[in-house]
């Protein structure tokens, strides 16, 4: 894959223009610019993203919410965490995605 640099930058547009407390909708913006940056060199920033994403969606109690998060999260390291981490994120994508 590669940036959409147009993509990226509505992102970003969007988390700036997004209050700065802590909702769903600020979590599903995070998750996806995790996404997006994952395809390219900045993948220390897209898991530092998608891990204020998981937390953050998790903090709102919005199983939609952390479900897409999680899915950032394993996305984003697949390339540096350890399989049995990998593994725990997906369990916990699955169950979030069941309770929604």
């Amino acid at each position: 894959g590669a940036v959409d640099e147009r993509l990226q930058h509505l992102l970003e547009e969007a988390l700036a223009a997004l209050p700065a407390e802590p909702s769903p909708l600020r979590a599903r913006v995070l998750a996806r610019l995790a996404i997006e940056l994952s395809y390219a060199a900045g993948l220390e920033r897209a898991s530092g993203l998608s891990r204020a994403a998981v937390a953050m969606a998790r903090d709102a109690g919005d199983p939609a919410t952390l479900a897409f998060a999680l899915s950032a999260s394993h996305l984003t390291g697949l390339a540096s965490e350890a399989p049995g981490r990998q593994i725990a994120i997906a369990t916990e994508m699955v169950q979030a995605a069941e309770q929604a």
